[in-house]
């Protein structure tokens, strides 16, 4: 899903796109960056794990959950919204997601987009 750190980038958020958890916390060591919102796919091993740490450095941090649609999760963390894979990308799509992340960002401050699917 690198499109949508292309498509955040395109809308002047900062995305910071990881391939998986491990990545992720990586980046973040490197970066010592505060992150406003977290999209990540909750189906990820250490993914639930992961956000919660965050949530819990960071009670400001806005989380968005993403999901297969055939994944049913008993376990999910406090989270702002959850969106489900596309199975077609398109622009009517990416439009979606944009306007799903800005919402979620209009109840906190911006600064960077963690982006893990």
């Amino acid at each position: 899903m690198f499109w949508l750190g292309h498509l955040l980038d395109a809308a002047a958020f900062l995305a910071l796109p990881a391939k998986s958890v491990l990545d992720a916390t990586r980046l973040l060591m490197q970066l010592n960056v505060t992150v406003d919102v977290l999209v990540i796919n909750l189906a990820l091993p250490g993914g639930v794990e992961f956000t919660s740490s965050l949530q819990h450095s960071n009670r400001d941090i806005r989380v968005i959950g993403v999901l297969n649609d055939s994944v049913e999760m008993a376990n999910i963390p406090r989270v702002n919204a959850i969106l489900f894979k596309n199975s077609v990308l398109n622009e009517a799509a990416k439009m979606d997601w944009l306007q799903c992340i800005q919402a979620v960002l209009t109840q906190g401050r911006t600064a960077a987009a963690l982006q893990i699917t």
